[in-house]
């Protein structure tokens, strides 16, 4: 009886483990919850809509507004740098940033909540982070994170989550999951995009 208790345990342990590698398309909702000061109200002037295309470590997350245009952050696998494709000057442009840089560290820690978004079963987890950024994260764990980027201890597939751009603390919550093959040039800079240098970009906008 004691074998097959330890059996039985071992085997829900590896089932926990055994995530596959998402692929597809997760369409969210982008919240904006703050800003900072004097650009209150930017909300509506920001993307409303974020489509994240994953497949496996390779992610490409997709953005548009009114103003700004189209703006894309994409990742290739087994690369460890992040490129920003963007509109500038009639010219399609981009920079590079490490993978990591401007990324909080977190303690993960798994709660007892459960709750359906889009349709998909997800757990609650609760990201601890020195830096103050703490959140609540529902996450698929049948799927792995591919956003290893901004959340590099969480494991599981998020499909609601917090994250902060230049002061702007931004939540994206999945309406829609399509799992369907993509091509890998999605994970591929343009080819005729230009490389600019973050020092030059402000310069020039100053």
């Amino acid at each position: 009886m004691r074998i097959l208790l330890i059996a039985c345990c071992l085997l829900v342990a590896s089932s926990k483990q055994a995530q596959r590698p998402f692929e597809g398309r997760i369409h969210y909702q982008v919240e904006y919850l703050s800003f900072p000061d004097g650009m209150e109200g930017a909300e509506l002037a920001l993307p409303q809509q974020m489509t994240l295309l994953a497949k496996g470590s390779s992610y490409r997350m997709q953005q548009s507004s009114a103003l700004g245009g189209p703006l894309v952050w994409i990742h290739p696998a087994k690369i460890d740098t992040v490129y920003q494709v963007f509109d500038f000057m009639e010219r399609q442009v981009f920079l590079a940033a490490p993978v990591g840089s401007g990324a909080h560290k977190h303690r993960v820690v798994a709660k007892e909540g459960e709750r359906e978004i889009a349709g998909w079963k997800c757990e609650e987890y609760y990201l601890q982070s020195a830096e103050g950024n703490h959140q609540t994260v529902w996450v698929n764990e049948k799927y792995r994170n591919p956003l290893k980027v901004d959340f590099p201890g969480l494991v599981y597939l998020p499909l609601q989550f917090d994250l902060w751009r230049n002061g702007i603390h931004m939540r994206f919550s999945a309406k829609r999951v399509v799992e369907e093959q993509l091509d890998g040039t999605y994970f591929t800079l343009p080819e005729r995009a230009v490389r600019i240098r973050e020092a030059d970009l402000q310069r020039i906008l100053n």
